[in-house]
């Protein structure tokens, strides 16, 4: 995600809960998109211009020797294009939360803000092929503004988390997921686990041990399909790096 006002508690919350999900033979670094990214990416405009920069990032991180990558947004931008661009295990919030609940083989439910975004959601539930599981999609009217805000005062938040939760559960859900990241770290820092009995699955922990897998996975040979996530010409990628450059924008 890129830099916003009041990222620093975000950072903060997440470096402590990641520090706890994690043994001690695991690293992991934070980094965020240039200041003025991220922020509204329910906009589908918004997230492919992100795209580039996120690109960008995974390439770099393989070329800086880290194993794998995880992509800080529930809503998946760029993930087909990480995993082409770079031969490390790419995981992000979405794809890993749904890819652990189904391993529950229970109907779940995602709470998602801005309600918009939950538009996008259906998109990737029916890409990755969960439908099956005849998920919830519920949506908060809450900006990102708001939701950032939450982080230091979470009941403009949790009440209408809660309830939309609540509602969830009596419509069948057996696990509820935060549809977004700092909505989840405001749960994280409130200790929010369940809802009327319910547990909240993480999808940041999901994420986090989803790439171990797949990192210690590819040691006894599971790769990419290369056909579906094939990886472009060097010169290819360079060309459109310079290109981007001729305009001002380096990614």
């Amino acid at each position: 995600m890129g830099k916003y006002r009041g990222y620093e508690v975000y950072d903060g919350i997440l470096k402590s809960y990641i520090d706890g999900i994690t043994s001690g033979d695991v690293k992991v670094d934070h980094y965020w998109l240039p200041e003025g990214m991220g922020g509204e990416l329910s906009y589908a405009c918004v997230r492919k211009l992100n795209e580039p920069y996120i690109v960008s990032s995974a390439i770099k991180a393989e070329k800086e020797g880290y194993d794998g990558f995880v992509l800080g947004c529930y809503l998946d931008p760029a993930l087909h294009a990480v995993r082409e661009a770079a031969n490390i295990p790419a995981v992000s919030l979405g794809l890993a939360s749904m890819v652990m609940v189904s391993l529950l083989n229970v109907k779940f439910a995602i709470i998602t803000s801005p309600r918009r975004a939950a538009a996008r959601i259906h998109q990737q539930i029916k890409m990755y092929g969960f439908e099956g599981l005849n998920p919830i999609v519920k949506g908060l009217d809450f900006d990102v503004a708001t939701v950032v805000e939450a982080l230091e005062r979470p009941e403009i938040l949790l009440e209408g988390f809660e309830s939309a939760s609540e509602e969830a559960v009596r419509e069948g859900a057996r696990v509820i997921i935060p549809g977004c990241g700092i909505l989840e770290a405001v749960c994280i820092k409130e200790r929010l686990w369940e809802i009327s009995g319910v547990p909240i699955l993480s999808s940041i922990a999901s994420s986090i041990k989803l790439v171990e897998a797949l990192i210690k996975l590819k040691t006894a040979g599971l790769k990419l399909d290369r056909k579906l996530y094939c990886p472009p010409p060097k010169k290819i990628l360079e060309d459109v790096r310079r290109a981007y450059e001729s305009y001002g924008v380096e990614v």
